[in-house]
C-alpha cells in the first residue's frame, strides 16, 4: 500500500477536545490520529484543541480522513496558522 501521507508523524501524546474526549497517538505538521471509541464519520468538520509540550495550547480546525471503528480516526488540519504550524514542525523535529 502506498503511503499517502506528505509529512514525517512522529509519536505524540495528548488529551484532545473535540466537543469529545479523545486522547493524540501520533502526530504530523498536517494531521494527527485521535484515539477514540467512537469516531466521527469520515469528512465531519472538528475543532481540536489540545496541549503541546511546554504549555502552548492549540484550537485547530480540521476534517476527519478515516476512521478504524472502536480504534480511532484520521484527522486533517485546516487553514492553520502561522505561528501554530511552526509550533508543530518544531515539536516533531524535537521527536525526530
Amino acid at each position: 500500500m502506498a503511503e499517502r501521507r506528505k509529512h514525517k508523524r512522529v509519536v505524540f501524546y495528548a488529551e484532545a477536545d473535540y466537543g469529545y474526549q479523545g486522547k493524540i497517538s501520533d502526530i504530523s505538521a498536517d494531521g494527527a490520529f485521535i484515539d477514540t471509541l467512537t469516531p466521527l464519520p469520515v469528512k465531519s468538520p472538528i475543532s481540536l484543541k489540545f496541549t503541546l509540550p511546554g504549555g502552548k495550547k492549540l484550537t485547530l480546525k480540521a476534517v476527519v480522513t478515516n476512521t478504524m471503528h472502536n480504534i480511532g480516526m484520521g484527522v486533517e488540519f485546516l487553514n492553520m496558522k502561522d505561528e501554530d504550524k511552526n509550533a508543530l514542525l518544531d515539536l516533531i523535529k524535537k521527536s525526530e
